[in-house]
């Protein structure tokens, strides 16, 4: 009886090893992923491209004039927030206070979380507003006039009580 070692090794069917199946799997997870990632693109809203991104160009120019001319006007001052009221103060060279100031809130990241306090004259340079807490996260303030004439604008970053010097960036 003289048996072969070959005969003894048989080899164990394709399903049973390894290689076959790494090699199925490169492919497959390949799919998964691309379908998981065409899930994601098609239900994601594009939050950060706007469709007038062509006129929000042309009106940079209109921004770095209302900076220029805050800047001129020697506009600083401070935003304060907390306690359900908004409040700003503001020195400067303006010959009339007016008589509301609008005050824009732009998260950094997520434009459905925007937004917007009238603030009104209390006194010379004192503008103050009820308002909501906003959530901790960075935020670009933008603080106009009603005739958006001169504008401050800069980042801050929201707590339940903050406090923000404001100045002039032309």
């Amino acid at each position: 009886m003289n048996v072969t070692v070959a005969e003894h090794m048989t080899p164990k069917p394709w399903y049973k090893q390894f290689y076959p199946w790494m090699l199925i799997a490169i492919p497959f997870l390949t799919v998964i992923g691309c379908i998981v990632t065409i899930t994601i693109a098609v239900t994601s809203p594009n939050a950060l491209v706007k469709d007038n991104y062509y006129k929000e160009g042309l009106a940079i120019n209109q921004d770095k004039h209302r900076l220029k001319q805050a800047q001129l006007l020697n506009l600083d001052g401070l935003l304060r927030g907390g306690n359900q009221r908004v409040a700003v103060t503001l020195q400067g060279d303006l010959e009339i206070w007016p008589d509301s100031l609008n005050l824009q809130f732009a998260h950094a990241t997520r434009a459905e979380m925007d937004r917007e306090v009238m603030l009104m004259k209390v006194g010379p340079g004192q503008y103050e507003s009820d308002w909501t807490q906003l959530p901790d996260g960075h935020w670009y303030y933008h603080l106009l006039p009603e005739n958006k004439e001169w504008e401050l604008q800069g980042r801050i970053r929201a707590e339940d009580v903050f406090q923000i010097r404001l100045a002039n960036q032309g």
